[in-house]
């Protein structure tokens, strides 16, 4: 499903692997999780994902009558991303942790959410546990879409 929003937007999202991380104030306080890329970036909110690539194309993914839930990192990562933004020290994020996939649990009863990388490119599984419907999960698009601070400024490094 994700690989054909991609294309319908012009959005080509492919070759370092994908990684996340929690916002602490290096984006728009209405994202919670994202990911940056080589043209691209990724920015997961409580009822919303974002895919903005650098020259603007946006696609908006949401889920009709899905519980708004705070998502939660997975796999937390040895790498970390730091952003050295400005000439103050207090505008500084650095030791971001970074996880590889990030889970909405429960968006429908029974039913999981996990966004992660698969060979470059972005993706999202459902995970339907026991009294879980599958056919509660519809989609919406929101025609307006405007990107969160989608210019890449992060720099990642194993931690030490």
């Amino acid at each position: 499903m994700l690989i054909v929003l991609s294309l319908a937007a012009g959005i080509v999202i492919a070759g370092s692997p994908i990684v996340f991380e929690e916002n602490r104030g290096q984006a728009s306080r209405e994202v919670l999780f994202l990911s940056r890329g080589a043209g691209y970036g990724v920015f997961l909110t409580r009822n919303r994902t974002l895919i903005a690539s650098n020259d603007a194309k946006v696609v908006q993914i949401g889920l009709v009558s899905a519980k708004e839930v705070k998502p939660e990192g997975v796999d937390r990562l040895s790498a970390k991303s730091n952003y050295f933004i400005g000439s103050e020290p207090a505008q500084w994020h650095t030791g971001i942790f970074n996880c590889a996939r990030v889970r909405y649990a429960d968006v429908y009863p029974g039913i999981d959410v996990l966004w992660h990388g698969r060979d470059g490119q972005i993706e999202h599984d459902f995970t339907v546990g026991p009294g879980g419907d599958p056919r509660k999960i519809r989609f919406f698009f929101p025609s307006e879409a405007r990107a969160w601070n989608s210019a890449p400024r992060a720099s990642s490094s194993p931690a030490r």
